[in-house]
Parts: C-alpha cells; structure tokens; sequence
C-alpha cells in the first residue's frame, strides 16, 4: 500500500557570541559529575533527541494518510511523541500500518466466514475449523473469547437477508488512532499475560484443568523477572470496511449487489525492550458499526 492507505538536526553554534552578551552557557548536564545528575535528566535527553531526530517521520506519516482526516495537527503530534518513547525500539508508523493491514485482510474474511459463523452457531462444540484455529492464533486468548466470538455472534444474521449467496470484502481505509506505552517488570507482564488467560476460561471443567496450568505458569515467575524492566506498547487502529453482498452473481457491478460499510477498532500489542521483542498480537476489537 503507499500514499493514499485507502485500500495509507537541531545544531547549536557553541562559539557564536553576540555582542554584549554573557559568558557562554554551561551545558550542566555534562559538565556535573554523573551521580549529580538524575536518572530523569538521561531520559528526556535521550528522548528530545529521537523526537528531534525523527521529526521528519511525522511528517511522512501525514502524507502518507497515517492518521485519521479528522485530526488535528496537535493530535497528530501528541500521538508521534508517544510513539517515540521506547528506548531502544525505533517503530515506523508507516510499515506497522501496511502490516496492520495485511492482519486486517486475513482477520475480518475469517470474523465473516461461512465456516466461523458455522462453528460459533453450535456453541463452538465438533472440530475447530482451520479458520477458528488461524484467529485464535493472532489473538490474546481474552480478546479472542470476549471479542471476537461476540463480533461473529452479532453478524450471524447475512445482512442483505437470506437471499444473498456470498460477500466480498474491501479494506477502504486504516488510521493510527492511539498509542499506550508502559514500562514495567517482566514479571508483572508475566501475570498480566497470566490473568487475562485466567478470566478467558469461562466453564467450570476448564477451570479444575486451568488451575494447574495456573500454578505452573505463575511458578514460572522467577526472582530476576522481578528486577528486569521491560516496554510494552500498544498501538490502536481504526479499520473501516466495505462488505459487497451478492445474489448469485460474482460481480460488483451487477445490480444484485449490495454494499455495507463497517468500522472496528483494533489494538495491537507487543514488547519493544530491544527489536527483536516485536510480536504484535490482536488485544481488543471493538465494532462501531
């Protein structure tokens, strides 16, 4: 995808002296001893770098359609700052929305599908389609349990009414519309990962199976997790699609097809201590329409 997504040094001259004008400043973040200057100090230099830095991102990201229209420059900016704050992560906008999209292609035919809305329709009993096992993949166990099943429930009934035979589907537009980032220890990823997996089993039978599956995870959690920091960050996109709804005819021009337009909410969640840790997995969908 490229422009339209619809199918998306700051130098300081240490010797120029006015005239008139004072002796030259002392930079006291360098000229202090290190244990005189605070942790903090570290930190918003090295953050007010990559911000400068990177400046030019922000406005590549506005050419290219990464943020919602009805945005304000403001806005825009709020969200780039916070996309700027892990520390040794550099997240480029533009490649996580084309990669947000291509999610989006594989996981709203899959929400639709004939075989998903089969499977939900008999209490999500018999063998797990391939289609059902591909999104619980790309899902938080939780997000797949509270959101997604109750979004194929909702859309059970086909929209144009028992005459339409299949649909197509078309992603019309994705926008970057939040960023979250936290710092925080290993371990309290760990349980959050571990809790979440808790409240998403919901019948009594998996419970007695999942508390031993409990204990032995939360027995995972070591005294080193407790101590070591990680980033986590969380990134939410608006996905608005066109679902052509067909009588019999394979074809977006015949005069049996129909259009609906729907809008979710998607938030993407990953590690980005170092590089390596990015995985992005499915943690919430909401349907607006």
């Amino acid at each position: 995808c490229c422009g339209h997504r619809t199918t998306h040094n700051l130098a300081l001259d240490n010797d120029a002296v006015s005239w008139g004008s004072p002796p030259p400043c002392i930079n006291l973040w360098t000229a202090a001893p290190a244990f005189l200057v605070p942790k903090a100090f570290g930190f918003l230099s090295d953050y007010a770098q990559r911000l400068v830095s990177r400046h030019g991102d922000f406005r590549r990201y506005e050419d290219w359609s990464v943020f919602p229209p009805e945005n304000s420059s403001a806005r825009n900016y709020a969200l780039f700052c916070k996309l700027q704050r892990p520390s040794n992560t550099e997240i480029d906008a533009n490649e996580f929305l084309d990669g947000a999209l291509e999610a989006c292609d594989r996981l709203f035919p899959g929400i639709f599908s004939y075989e998903m809305r089969e499977y939900v329709l008999k209490s999500q009993k018999g063998v797990k389609p391939d289609v059902a096992k591909e999104l619980e993949a790309m899902f938080d166990q939780l997000c797949y349990q509270k959101d997604l099943l109750p979004v194929v429930r909702l859309n059970l009934t086909p929209w144009g009414g028992e005459h339409i035979t299949h649909s197509k589907f078309e992603i019309t537009s994705v926008f970057l519309t939040g960023v979250k980032f936290k710092q925080m220890t290993l371990a309290d990823f760990k349980k959050d990962d571990i809790a979440r997996m808790w409240v998403a089993v919901d019948t009594e039978n998996l419970m007695k199976t999942t508390k031993k599956w409990l204990n032995e995870k939360m027995a995972t959690i070591t005294a080193e997790d407790q101590e070591t920091m990680v980033e986590r960050l969380q990134l939410d996109v608006v996905c608005n699609i066109r679902i052509y709804l067909f009588a019999g005819i394979d074809t977006v021009d015949t005069p049996d097809c129909e259009t609906v337009d729907k809008s979710f909410s998607v938030r993407f969640e990953s590690l980005v201590t170092q590089p390596d840790d990015v995985d992005w997995r499915v943690k919430n969908l909401h349907q607006h329409r």
